[in-house]
């Protein structure tokens, strides 16, 4: 080999070791499952401490749009085109790219089983040591919460749910339109009064804690799907709430496989 083309693939060489280390580099910004397209979509974009808030206003401005900013865990919601993507993985700023994944409620109990549920229930353990929840407060993250008469305190019948807000993209409604997140409650803090005192059930199903206070965070709409941004910013807000309501329990049925 003469020593110019030796020098020539040399110089090449190291070129291509330092094209694979800023690819692996990228790589290990970007989520595994994200498959980014032409076609501009929702992501979660993860900043480091010190990032350059100039810089990425200006990317803002000029690749992408800014959803919604997700301070609990640092990060944004942007919708970027692929390109967008790729260009943002190379800024030093950036520490991870995820997609904005979808989340669904976990399975409600099968019928079949509920005799097994109730007499295995630390409902009545809690009654008779007289813990009932006062004061406590517990958020659900969920589908929201129905006004239901087994969801009414114990002590003065009032309705146990103090707080409703909406994290689904595109909706206002707190309402519980799926019925998971009131299956929840029911669990947690159901007074058993409609299953009281009549022949069609077996049991009376109380909750564990019927006294308690109800923080309803809905995150899922009405086929009991949301995403991992509106899970995040429930939590934030749940947070965010902690003192006023003393809220000591956050209840999150609501997953996705990983």
């Amino acid at each position: 080999m003469k020593p110019g083309t030796r020098a020539t693939y040399l110089a090449g060489a190291v070129l291509l070791i330092f094209a694979a280390g800023a690819d692996a580099k990228r790589i290990d910004k970007i989520a595994p499952d994200l498959k980014a397209g032409d076609e501009a979509q929702d992501y979660i974009v993860r900043y480091k401490d010190n990032r350059n808030v100039d810089a990425v206003n200006k990317f803002e401005k000029r690749k992408g749009q800014l959803r919604q900013e997700l301070k609990l865990i640092q990060s944004e919601v942007q919708n970027l085109s692929g390109a967008a993507v790729s260009e943002l993985s190379d800024d030093p700023d950036v520490e991870y790219i995820s997609p904005n994944r979808m989340v669904g409620a976990s399975a409600v109990a099968d019928p079949a089983v509920v005799d097994y549920f109730y007499e295995t229930s630390t409902a009545k353990i809690a009654r008779s040591y007289g813990f009932t929840g006062k004061n406590i407060g517990v958020a659900i993250i969920d589908s929201g919460v129905f006004d239901h008469n087994d969801l009414k305190g114990t002590d003065n019948g009032n309705s146990i749910i103090v707080y409703r807000e909406n994290f689904v993209k595109g909706e206002s409604d707190t309402k519980d339109m799926f019925g998971h997140g009131t299956h929840v409650a029911g669990v947690l803090a159901g007074n058993g009064k409609l299953s009281s005192g009549g022949s069609q059930y077996r049991y009376t199903f109380r909750g564990v804690a019927p006294n308690v206070r109800i923080v309803s965070l809905r995150v899922l709409n009405k086929d009991g799907v949301g995403t991992d941004a509106a899970v995040i910013s429930a939590i934030d807000r749940a947070i965010q709430l902690k003192s006023k309501y003393n809220i000591r329990v956050i209840n999150l049925s609501v997953g996705r496989r990983v």
